[in-house]
């Protein structure tokens, strides 16, 4: 057993050759709340850092396992990982999910084709999200991870102005903790071929037309 991120993972198994820091093999889990089998290399070594793995996630359940406040859960037939880094903030390469099955509480959302892609440029970063609904591109100068708390934040707060009413915007602003913001651009292209299945999970009472897009 494994304790990461306040929770203990159980049920590791692991068949492969590890030497100088390089492993190839097989990983596999079966956790409570995560449940996968996987194929490929990891490279621990400093300056060589780079994970290949192909295989199936039967199951993660990212609220149990302290990852989101809600009920997220995801599960896909195929997963096929290659890049450079050990850090989300570090990884550059690409990742093909197939047939993938996201569900936040008892709603769920299939997604057949989904494909992410991280690069870098001369002097920023390229990020890009391939799917069967949305097609969404990043470029600038910032990390994923503040990048994605950022975005989680807005997303919150203009659910909270649109949909809320002013005591709940008063309680939110009061609670909020103000802190000094970190500077970064991003420039960003979104193409919303068909929004409704998402806003069926997301946000039922949203509507957004077919092919919109969005940029900035």
């Amino acid at each position: 057993q494994v304790s990461f991120n306040r929770y203990t993972y159980r049920n590791i198994g692991v068949n492969g050759t590890l030497k100088n820091e390089f492993f190839s093999g097989r990983v596999a889990m079966a956790d409570t709340n995560l449940r996968f089998n996987l194929y490929g290399d990891i490279d621990f070594r400093a300056g060589k850092q780079h994970i290949n793995l192909i295989g199936k996630l039967n199951k993660a359940n990212l609220k149990p396992l302290n990852f989101t406040a809600d009920d997220w859960r995801i599960k896909t037939d195929l997963m096929d990982v290659s890049f450079n880094g050990l850090k989300v903030d570090d990884f550059i390469g690409r990742t093909n999910f197939t047939n993938t099955t996201v569900g936040l509480g008892k709603k769920e959302l299939f997604i057949e084709n989904l494909q992410v892609e991280s690069s870098e440029l001369t002097s920023s970063r390229h990020l890009s999200l391939l799917s069967d609904f949305v097609n969404m591109d990043f470029k600038g100068n910032f990390l994923p991870s503040k990048a994605v708390d950022d975005l989680s934040t807005l997303v919150k707060e203009y659910k909270i102005y649109f949909t809320g009413d002013e005591h709940s915007r008063e309680i939110y602003y009061a609670q909020k903790k103000n802190k000094q913001p970190d500077n970064y651009k991003i420039d960003y292209r979104f193409v919303l071929k068909n929004s409704y299945p998402i806003l069926a999970l997301l946000y039922p009472e949203g509507h957004i037309s077919r092919n919109t897009l969005v940029e900035g």
